[in-house]
């Protein structure tokens, strides 16, 4: 997933909507600097996704680096799947805008449709 482009972070967006059943969801995080203010205001907008996620149970991120567009689109997915179970976010090279404990408290801080979840970040 490109973070820095609109279109392409709406289109997946549009496909996630698209999926009523999702149960799982694994997104590659793509970001050759840092996010465009438009792209996270854009997830801002979105106060939920309109219980179209209401089956999923894991999210699993890769390449993850802790953006405020990351965590934008993953405080999105809290606030919309009422059994999500796990979000995981890796970043096998280790380069992290915060720390993988302040992206752990971040998330906890978000708004949850489910009480239940996992967080876990490498």
């Amino acid at each position: 997933m490109f973070f820095r482009s609109i279109k392409h972070v709406s289109s997946v967006i549009y496909l996630i909507k698209s999926f009523p059943k999702l149960q799982k969801l694994t997104i590659e995080c793509r970001m050759n600097s840092e996010a465009v203010e438009p792209v996270v205001q854009y997830l801002q907008d979105q106060s939920s996704l309109c219980g179209a996620v209401k089956l999923l149970q894991k999210v699993h991120m890769n390449m993850f680096r802790g953006l405020e567009v990351e965590m934008e689109f993953l405080r999105l997915i809290l606030a919309s799947a009422p059994v999500l179970e796990e979000i995981s976010a890796w970043n096998y090279a280790h380069i992290l805008c915060l720390s993988a404990r302040e992206i752990m408290d971040e998330m906890k801080q978000y708004q949850r449709a489910s009480p239940n979840v996992k967080f876990i970040v490498g």
